[in-house]
């Protein structure tokens, strides 16, 4: 079995504003094509999935025991007390894979893992 890529995201919430990050975890660089995020309410995503959607192109490599890389940062919607999204990549064999993420920002911003939500949110493969 090669090793391959292993991206992981997400990102600090500061002033109201949301860094979203990227970071290669595997052992072999990552090529990141899109990704997505969106702010919502631990009502909303407790609810049921919300889906995502590669809406946001990214066209570059993410090397191997990176630090997180700053993609963007977004204001955080008024109300919202989580953010989640998805990052779709290759890896050296041009195999797809994709990351979920969901965090709490706000007050909640000490949880680690958010319960009551569908395992659709923490996906990956």
């Amino acid at each position: 079995m090669t090793d391959r890529a292993f991206l992981s995201g997400g990102g600090p919430v500061r002033s109201g504003k949301f860094r979203l990050e990227v970071a290669n975890y595997g052992r072999t660089p990552a090529f990141l094509c899109n990704y997505d995020v969106h702010f919502s309410t631990m009502a909303e995503v407790q609810a049921g999935p919300q889906e995502v959607f590669p809406r946001y192109l990214y066209s570059d490599w993410i090397p191997t025991g990176s630090t997180p890389r700053a993609l963007r940062i977004l204001d955080v919607t008024a109300g919202s007390d989580v953010v989640y999204g998805a990052f779709w990549y290759l890896d050296w064999q041009k195999q797809a894979h994709i990351f979920r993420f969901i965090l709490a920002i706000g007050a909640r911003a000490e949880e680690l893992g958010i319960a009551g939500v569908d395992e659709s949110y923490t996906y990956w493969d």
